[in-house]
């Protein structure tokens, strides 16, 4: 299974194209944008999408069957989407989501309980899961840490280097905000960033084996 993060619709169709994931996540999405994207995405039969308070949302496109729903309690700026997958008769769990954007201390609080709601919904579901999103945390950040250590769940991006994705446009400075957070009975292939796509991230790709 390959999966594809993004945050921006400008390119996108033509990036789908070439790299032809099975799921994709994108962020920040406009009513308007993923009108736009709908007819160059058809081969994505299963869709869900979110819309919150500033009027954009998540878009979660599928070739895989899914069940998909607003994870309660989240957020209402960007709803986070909670689905399953049904992949050649096997059940996955696939949690999208953006948290909130750690500039001043509330903000900063809201993101650590959006981190922390992640964590009981991990702690809650046995069976294969990934985490998909724009986490706007560090790798080395002690919140993330935790939450790895308390949720069981594990980086895709482990042992794959160091891949900075945000922001694009001053590379020296840039950090891995983007991330895909995967159970022990999820096993990853390569994790790699993408080519720009008129975000100021990078897109992310996970081959994943379940």
């Amino acid at each position: 299974m390959r999966l594809l993060v993004i945050e921006d619709e400008q390119k996108v169709a033509d990036f789908v194209a070439r790299e032809s994931p099975d799921v994709i996540l994108l962020a920040e999405v406009t009513a308007e944008c993923e009108a736009a994207l709908s007819s160059r995405t058809q081969q994505y039969a299963h869709r869900f999408s979110t819309r919150g308070t500033r009027g954009t949302g998540l878009l979660l496109l599928s070739r895989w069957p899914m069940q998909a729903g607003v994870l309660p309690g989240f957020s209402d700026v960007e709803p986070a989407i909670a689905a399953t997958l049904l992949i050649k008769e096997r059940r996955v769990e696939l949690l999208s989501v953006h948290t909130s954007w750690p500039i001043g201390p509330q903000c900063t609080l809201e993101r650590d309980r959006q981190l922390a709601l992640i964590g009981d919904y991990a702690r809650a579901h046995d069976g294969p899961l990934i985490v998909l999103g724009d986490l706007n945390i560090s790798p080395f950040s002690r919140v993330l840490q935790e939450l790895l250590a308390v949720s069981r769940l594990r980086s895709a991006a482990q042992g794959f280097g160091w891949q900075p994705t945000w922001p694009v446009f001053l590379p020296p400075a840039g950090i891995q905000i983007d991330h895909a957070l995967v159970s022990a009975t999820v096993g990853v292939v390569s994790f790699r960033r993408g080519e720009r796509v008129g975000s100021d991230h990078l897109p992310i790709l996970i081959d994943c084996a379940v």
